[in-house]
């Protein structure tokens, strides 16, 4: 029994690494830089809105339209949620993207917000031309493009300053809901002590 014990503790030692190396890398792939050369579209004022108007911040997106009677509301609750919690630090923005443009102009996104209650200063509506939006979700968010809007992606995806896909959260999971409140926690740690 004796000359096994080593070789045990040896594989034991290999398997912790191979799982320790498996999970960082598991953590590194979701850094990821996107395609955002598609994010210019228009607000819920009809100003044009682009990449560059978010340059060194970090952003949190989701996906709604806004004659969705079902889980679109309940995603901008939990949007509001989170923006009530964290809008006071400066660097964070907040974009919701329309996946109905047809039909959600932006006085139609305005009309929404001001029914929730939204302030638009720090969170955005964007709306615009279709193919923008596909190729927008498909390059720079990587998703499923659906042909039905009412079968949108329900993750909220936290961008960070170099345009790099942080993670992203499926947010009817109540345990995603504290993860993406602790990762922006951290965020806010880590940018007040530096």
């Amino acid at each position: 029994m004796k000359k096994f014990l080593p070789h045990f503790f040896l594989i034991l030692a290999l398997a912790s690494g191979f799982v320790f190396f498996s999970r960082e890398k598991a953590n590194n792939s979701q850094k990821t830089l996107r395609d955002f050369s598609n994010l210019e579209l228009i607000d819920q004022e009809n100003k044009n809105f682009s990449a560059s108007n978010i340059k060194d911040s970090y952003w949190l997106v989701n996906f709604v339209f806004t004659s969705c009677p079902s889980s679109c509301p309940v995603l901008t609750k939990k949007m509001r949620e989170i923006f009530d919690e964290y809008s006071y630090w400066v660097a964070l923005k907040f974009i919701t993207i329309s996946v109905d443009p047809e039909n959600d102009t932006p006085e139609h996104l305005f009309a929404y917000m001001k029914e929730h209650e939204i302030d638009g200063a720090k969170w955005k509506f964007l709306t615009g031309p279709w193919q923008k939006i596909h190729d927008l979700m498909r390059d720079g968010f990587l998703l499923t493009v659906p042909n039905d809007p009412a079968f949108h992606s329900e993750q909220f995806f936290l961008v960070g300053p170099n345009l790099e896909v942080l993670d992203s959260y499926r947010v009817f999971d109540k345990s995603e809901v504290i993860r993406l409140r602790a990762a922006i926690s951290k965020l806010v740690s880590e940018k007040v002590t530096s």
